[in-house]
């Protein structure tokens, strides 16, 4: 449901609100069990790629606003991304192609190619964590459904969360959590939470 909590519990876990929360998280880190507070934030925010939906675009090339802090991106890593995010299409069809400039907030394309940039910029910093929060909410479903059939390999031997309120986002996750007024009413495979027939 809506005001659930969902977006606070990706920015926790990034590591935005380190001292606002109480209890514990604990992670698989480094193959032991450690408390998320504990580890440094920017040895953290390196393991983990994520998709907000106020992720932000630079003033500067598609090049750079996918590979971001990359003073030379990698030209085949860029096109896997672009791939992946079923935006290499668009992009290849700009007279400039990856060295196009956009504007501030993505002045210049669509919410759809923003997003989709967005998707990309997590597949090229290749994470161990992946953090989606509504990731295709501004997409068609035939975007939407390319998207997540070309990221199912990407997502294998990786930790996903994903938020969503579309079934066609979560109905193949492992686990399906549904949120309400702040608090887990039910959780299971999409299989479990169908045939129990309540709120999810």
């Amino acid at each position: 449901m809506s005001g659930s909590g969902k977006t606070t519990m990706l920015k926790i876990l990034q590591k935005y609100y380190d001292e606002q929360y109480k209890g514990k998280i604990i992670v698989q880190y480094e193959r032991n069990e450690k408390e998320l507070k504990q580890i440094i934030p920017m040895i953290w925010r390196d393991k983990v790629g994520s998709v907000m939906q106020d992720g932000y675009i630079f003033n500067d090339t598609i090049a750079k606003n996918i590979a971001v802090g990359v003073e030379y991106p990698d030209m085949e890593r860029l096109e896997y991304a672009a791939h992946m995010a079923n935006i290499k299409e668009f992009i290849d069809d700009l007279p400039m192609g990856y060295y196009t400039k956009i504007g501030m907030e993505g002045t210049g394309i669509s919410m759809g190619q923003r997003q989709r940039i967005l998707i990309a910029r997590a597949v090229y910093k290749d994470p161990e964590i992946l953090l989606f929060d509504e990731a295709t909410n501004s997409l068609d479903a035939n975007n939407e459904k390319v998207i997540l059939e070309n990221l199912e390999s990407f997502f294998e031997g990786r930790t996903v969360v994903v938020v969503a309120h579309r079934l066609s986002t979560v109905k193949n996750a492992n686990k399906i959590v549904v949120l309400e007024n702040g608090e887990i009413m039910e959780e299971g495979t999409h299989q479990t939470l169908t045939a129990l027939g309540e709120i999810f």
